[in-house]
């Protein structure tokens, strides 16, 4: 007999205990204050570091197949290429790294089917022939100029 006093007790707590918050559609207040602190560091521009190319070695030539028709941008100062320029890609080597960036199909053609705009992640780059003395520039993702050169080209397969 007592247990037919405890039955509608059970039910009640059993129900209760399967109930729960209803899940709201979109984001919470919390959320959308989450992803605007986010997008609001994200949009921060860090201070610009300059960045000077190295000259790209043989080895690095081989360890990357930079070879087939391309162009070679010098400075004065080095004794290798600064950027190996192809068809469809550039490298330039940064802090011992080498970087490789896709060539822009609507940018201007120069020699050896190359071409005056190569993008990648972090950075850009502008090539521009004018006679003997050829401009390098390289862009950091803001496009600052990080770095800009002039010197000799040399083409060929």
């Amino acid at each position: 007999m007592r247990f037919a006093y405890m039955m509608p007790l059970l039910a009640l707590l059993a129900l209760a205990a399967c109930g729960e918050a209803p899940v709201p559609d979109g984001p919470t207040q919390s959320d959308q204050q989450a992803v605007t602190m986010v997008e609001d560091a994200n949009a921060v521009i860090p201070p610009m570091v300059a960045l000077v190319p190295e000259a790209i070695a043989s080895a690095d030539i081989k360890t990357h197949d930079m070879t087939g028709p391309s162009c070679n941008y010098h400075m004065a100062t080095t004794e290798g290429p600064l950027i190996i320029a192809r068809p469809g890609d550039a490298f330039v080597k940064l802090d011992g790294e080498v970087i490789r960036l896709a060539a822009d199909p609507g940018s201007r053609a120069l020699p050896s089917d190359t071409r005056t705009s190569y993008n990648g992640r972090e950075f850009s780059l502008r090539l521009e022939n004018a006679g003997p003395l050829n401009t390098i520039s390289l862009r950091d993702r803001w496009d600052r100029e990080i770095y800009s050169g002039t010197g000799p080209v040399r083409c060929g397969a």
